[in-house]
């Protein structure tokens, strides 16, 4: 992402390809962070926008896929919220649908990636514990 003359211009790139992502979208949130408007990236991965002073946060996705954590923008400049020398390991578990019925198997699938600043790198063959609680609610 830069900011020039009042602009902003942000470029979404396939973390595994390096490939642009045409039609991804990307929400600008406020300091509350309450979604305040979305643009559509272009064939190149590009969008460009107006930088308005209640933008405070950004983040891209296309489909169900996200971009890492919303990175801020505030005034003018960009990058992780965070400690900018911290490196976190991270997984994000991900199912197959969002409701299950009673009797129904559960499928889950985990990306493990290591996080510093604004650059986050997937974590290959990487062998994580998965300790899970279920509730069950009877009525």
């Amino acid at each position: 992402m830069s900011s020039a003359g009042k602009q902003y211009q942000v470029v979404t790139l396939d973390g595994q390809t390096g490939h642009p992502i045409s039609n991804a979208k990307v929400t600008m949130y406020s300091n509350d962070e309450k979604s305040l408007q979305e643009f559509t990236t272009d064939k190149d991965g590009k969008v460009v926008f107006p930088w308005k002073s209640e933008y405070r946060y950004l983040k891209a996705s296309k489909g169900t896929d996200t971009a890492m954590p919303k990175q801020g923008i505030y005034a003018g400049s960009y990058g992780y919220y965070g400690d900018e020398d911290k490196v976190a390991e991270n997984m994000t578990l991900l199912t197959d649908r969002s409701l299950y019925r009673p009797g129904q198997t559960v499928y889950v699938k985990g990306i493990a990636y290591s996080q510093k600043s604004d650059t986050a790198n997937v974590l290959p063959n990487r062998n994580i514990w998965l300790l899970y609680w279920m509730r069950i609610i009877r009525k």
